[in-house]
């Protein structure tokens, strides 16, 4: 099934069915500069969210490193509408408002919750556990202890046949470190998409 899907993903990234500025353009982002920069216009970056909802359908999605909600609100304009939307966003030194993502999400979620803080923060797990997730995508990169735990926190929470989506898989030292590690701690196998920062795509 893995495979089939990153056969599906890539050809559609490879066609550029839809551009980033007709899935971004209408969406609120924090800095307006950035619609001018690459990584807005790659069309192997934003739109591989696209893509991936109409390829794999979930009503629970998790989402590990929220930002303005962009990942998550490319998948749900494909899908169109899920029942529970979760969002994390490490909290920081530097400001951040979720204001953005809820407006990107909402209307495309019947349950959204954005949650700012830490990943063990009991809040948040009581939020984690009260659903079993059918899809996570995680784009978040601090030092390789954390990200290892908070890939397998949402492991931990996602149902059997569940996708696990990863991003900076390429780009990231770090990111790729854990990837590997993770599926030879979990004794599963995963498959890398050639996207901007390379996605990898994990099955429970």
């Amino acid at each position: 099934m893995l495979k089939e899907l990153k056969i599906k993903l890539e050809n559609d990234l490879n066609k550029s069915l839809i551009s980033s500025s007709c899935l971004l353009d209408n969406l609120s982002i924090m800095n307006e500069d950035s619609r001018k920069s690459s990584s807005y216009v790659d069309p192997k970056n934003i739109p591989f969210y696209y893509y991936l909802g109409k390829h794999f359908i979930s009503n629970n999605l998790l989402e590990i490193g929220v930002g303005a909600g962009l990942n998550s609100a490319c998948y749900l304009k494909s899908v169109k509408l899920i029942d529970n939307y979760l969002g994390f966003q490490q909290k920081t030194s530097e400001f951040y408002t979720k204001r953005f993502a809820e407006k990107n999400i909402k209307k495309n979620v019947k349950s959204l919750e954005i949650y700012h803080g830490n990943i063990n923060d009991k809040e948040f797990n009581e939020k984690l556990i009260k659903n079993k997730w059918n899809l996570a995508i995680f784009d978040i990169e601090e030092s390789y202890d954390k990200t290892l735990f908070k890939l397998t926190e949402v492991w931990k929470n996602l149902n059997y046949n569940a996708l696990l989506v990863i991003n900076q898989v390429k780009s990231s030292d770090i990111i790729n470190k854990v990837f590997v590690n993770f599926l030879k701690i979990n004794n599963v196998g995963g498959e890398i998409l050639n996207t901007r920062y390379g996605v990898g795509l994990i099955l429970k």
